[in-house]
Order: C-alpha cells, then structure tokens, then sequence
C-alpha cells in the first residue's frame, strides 16, 4: 500500500513537471515568434495607397525597419525595440528626417502593438507614427495599421 501511494506521487509530481515543461517551452516559443524578417503592407489612410515595408526582428529584441513613404535619400531606416507582451508584441522604433542638402530636419518616432496569428506566419498591427522637429516638438501624429507576412527560406 505504501509503496503504491509512492508511485502515485511520483507519477503526478512527473506529469506534473513534465506540464510546466511543455507550457514554459510554448509560452517561450510564443515570445519569440516574432522573430525573423516580415514583408509588410501599412495603411494610414483609407483609400490611399499602401506603404510597402520590410521589417526584422532580432533575437535581442531589436529591430530595424525600411520602407518606401519616403525616398532614402530623406529618411533613414528606422531602428528601434521590441517586446512580448503576452500574445501582443509592442515595438517602437525612430527614423531620422533630412531635407535635399543633407541637413537634420527632425524625427519620426513608430509605435506599434501587433498581434501574431496562431500559424506564426502573418501579424496584423495598430500604431501611431510622431513626426517632430529638429528641437523634439510633436508637429503631427499619423494612425496606421500593417498587415504582414513572413519572408520564408525558398528553395
């Protein structure tokens, strides 16, 4: 009899552990699903067109951010972090602005809360874009949401 009853809580403390194995490696895939570079359509108004963007995310909760709003020439790529957040990934990220003769004109500052789909492969996104001047005054705030996919290896 006793030594049943110590298998028994042997067997539950292993199921139980191997549980909280598999939920802590899930929840940490989770976290970094996120992680690789994504092709993204961002809409800021609707009707107007599309801005095309590639987006990467790095292991480090870094990332950095191109697309075609502005010519390179004006606007750098952007460059900033991410998080998990619980099923959300939150990122902000900043483009510096310039005018034709190379001088510093000001700031974008992007934040963005995204949600992955359950394949890992596609995200939609809500955020803000800031615009500011060279001294860090907010000139204007644009509303955004992306819709992305995953740059998978081809063959």
């Amino acid at each position: 009899m006793k030594n049943r009853r110590l298998l028994a809580t042997i067997t539950l403390g292993l199921i139980a552990a191997l549980c909280m194995a598999a939920q802590a490696q899930e929840g940490g895939s989770l976290k970094r699903a996120i992680e690789g570079s994504w092709k993204a359509k961002v809409t800021i108004a609707p009707g107007a067109p599309p801005v095309d963007a590639l987006v990467t995310y790095t292991p480090g909760g870094s990332l950095v951010e191109s697309d075609n709003l502005f010519p390179p020439s004006v606007v750098t790529a952007g460059h900033g972090s991410w998080e998990y957040a619980g099923r959300l990934f939150s990122n902000t990220f900043v483009k510096l602005m310039f005018n034709a003769q190379g001088q510093f004109t000001g700031t974008i500052k992007v934040r963005e809360k995204i949600t992955i789909s359950f394949n890992r492969n596609e995200y939609t996104g809500i955020g803000m874009a800031e615009f500011f001047d060279p001294s860090g005054n907010l000139l204007n705030t644009v509303g955004f949401t992306t819709q992305a996919t995953r740059i998978r290896v081809e063959p």
